[in-house]
């Protein structure tokens, strides 16, 4: 069990370098279907600035 422990962290880094990209690797268009500056809209950009 203890063997476990340790291989499952360390293979987790070793494929984690292999996978790794770019993503998105353009622009990504959020459209809301809502009116500017309701609720929708400020939780859409507050969303937004995190992607």
């Amino acid at each position: 069990m203890r063997m476990l422990g340790l291989a499952l962290p360390i293979l987790a880094l070793a494929t984690g370098s292999a996978v790794a990209q770019d993503y998105p690797n353009r622009t990504i268009t959020l459209i809301v279907p809502q009116t500017a500056g309701g609720n929708t809209d400020v939780l859409a950009r507050c969303t937004a600035a995190r992607f």
